[in-house]
């Protein structure tokens, strides 16, 4: 065999063991990245994000409303008075004092009760994500004790059957009934050296 046979032969077989392996490699790196792609690529929907967040009034039964059905009537800047139909599911929590929270369906709402609302938006109806009533009724004991120990009541009132009502700084109106009579005025004493002087008045219902 002459040498230029030889460089031919060389140089086929060097071709061929090139095409091989860019075969191999296209098939191996095509294998990986389809195993590796996602099976259900990310969308950019949110459907839980709060975009409702208004101050108002509790209705329900109104003229022109759905039976039975809670409504927000709030006020936005040169607009009528608009009424937001509320939905409230089983994430719905219903917050009071500065940072605890019932279930909504334990609290006892009132027609005109003042609240505050966030929550999902769609359609006009908002799915309520937080509900914070500016008034609580039968919250317990223990919670309305710490808010004092916590320096967060700024005055009480008693009657004579230990119903006690607080007022919080942030303007919330809670009711409870004390375990004793005067328990309030014992707990607001204890708490005068760090939250300085909490008023209690008492009256008769």
């Amino acid at each position: 065999m002459d040498n230029s046979q030889q460089k031919s032969g060389w140089g086929g077989a060097t071709i061929l063991v090139f095409i091989i392996a860019a075969i191999g490699t296209g098939v191996y790196f095509g294998f990986f990245f389809k195993k590796g792609a996602p099976a259900n690529p990310p969308t950019n929907e949110k459907t839980s994000d709060v975009n409702f967040e208004k101050i108002g009034n509790l209705i329900k039964n109104n003229p022109g409303l759905k039976p039975d059905v809670w409504y927000l009537t709030h006020e936005e800047p040169d607009k009528p008075a608009l009424n937001t139909e509320l939905v409230m599911d089983l994430n719905s929590a219903c917050l009071y004092g500065m940072d605890r929270e019932l279930p909504c369906a334990t609290l006892d709402f009132d027609q005109g009760e003042r609240i505050k609302v966030t929550g999902t938006e769609k359609d006009g109806v908002v799915t309520v994500k937080t509900l914070m009533p500016y008034l609580v009724k039968g919250a317990p004991w223990e919670d309305v004790a710490a808010f004092i120990a916590d320096c967060q009541v700024v005055r009480a009132n008693q009657t004579q059957t230990d119903a006690v009502k607080v007022w919080l700084k942030n303007e919330m109106e809670i009711w409870t009934e004390e375990p004793a009579p005067n328990d309030i005025i014992t707990e607001t004493a204890a708490a005068k050296e760090a939250c300085g002087e909490i008023p209690v008045a008492s009256y008769q219902m």
